[in-house]
C-alpha cells in the first residue's frame, strides 16, 4: 500500500511542476526590458568584459568596475543609483586602484565593500591579484569610495580572466564567515600554455571583516541616571 501511494504521488508532483512551468511561461510575456533612468552625464563609456555588482543585498546602487573599451582597458568606477532613480553619479575613489583590466570579477560583501579579482591587463597579461573597494557614507549622504590592494597569504589562484566570483554568506549556526568563491576562467598556470580552469577556490574573509568592523565601531552607549 505504501509503495502504491508513493507511485501515485509522482504523477501529481510532475503535474504540479508542469502547471508551474506553464504559469512561468505565461508570466514571461508580461516582462519587458527597460532603459536605465536618470542622469547619464557620468555614465561610463562603452565597454565589454566589465564587472558589475551591487554593494548590498538591497541593490540600491550598482557599481561598474573596469572593462575594455575602444580605447583599451579601464580601471575606473561607475555608480548607478538604482533605487532613487537619480542615474549615474560622479565618483573619484581614493587609494590606489587596481591596474586597468578586463575579464575580472567583482563580489560585494555587505558591510565591507567590493572585492575585485583577477582579469587581463594589456601590458601585464593575466592577473591573480585582489583589491577591495570600500564603500561608505559620510555626513550628508555623500558616497565615499576607497581602494585598498590586498596582500593575501597562501597560494593564490593562478592568473586568469573571464572567471566568476560570488560572496558567500556564513552558514547559519556555524562559526564560518563570509567568503569569496571563484570558479573557472581562462589563463596560465605554472608556466603552462593558457587554458580553461575548472577549480573552485574560496577565500575566507574573517580577518578582513574583523578589521572593517573595528574601524567603524561606534562607542557604546551608557545608561542614563
Amino acid at each position: 500500500m505504501g509503495a502504491e501511494q508513493s507511485q501515485s504521488a509522482e504523477p501529481g508532483g510532475a503535474d504540479a511542476e508542469s502547471k508551474l512551468g506553464a504559469r512561468i511561461a505565461a508570466a514571461s510575456g508580461q516582462l519587458a526590458w527597460q532603459a536605465g533612468a536618470g542622469d547619464e552625464a557620468h555614465k561610463p563609456s562603452g565597454r565589454e568584459t566589465v564587472a558589475v555588482t551591487s554593494s548590498d543585498a538591497g541593490g540600491e546602487c550598482l557599481y561598474v568596475v573596469g572593462g575594455r573599451g575602444a580605447e583599451g582597458p579601464h580601471n575606473d568606477v561607475g555608480v548607478y543609483d538604482a533605487a532613487g532613480g537619480r542615474g549615474w553619479a560622479a565618483v573619484s575613489p581614493g587609494g590606489e586602484p587596481p591596474s586597468a583590466r578586463s575579464g575580472h570579477s567583482a563580489a560585494a560583501v555587505p558591510g565591507v565593500g567590493i572585492l575585485v579579482h583577477g582579469g587581463l591587463c594589456e601590458e601585464r597579461g593575466f592577473r591573480n591579484d585582489t583589491a577591495l573597494l570600500r564603500v561608505g557614507g559620510a555626513a550628508g549622504g555623500e558616497r565615499v569610495l576607497d581602494w585598498t590592494r590586498l596582500d593575501l597569504a597562501g597560494e593564490p589562484p593562478s592568473a586568469r580572466d573571464k572567471h566568476s566570483a560570488v560572496a558567500v554568506p556564513p552558514t547559519a549556526g556555524s562559526s564560518s564567515c563570509w567568503s569569496m568563491v571563484v570558479f573557472g576562467g581562462f589563463g596560465v598556470a605554472s608556466g603552462a600554455p593558457a587554458s580553461f580552469h575548472a577549480e573552485l577556490l574560496a577565500l575566507p574573509l574573517g580577518p578582513l571583516l574583523a578589521a572593517t568592523v573595528d574601524a567603524v565601531k561606534k562607542p557604546k552607549l551608557t545608561a542614563g541616571p
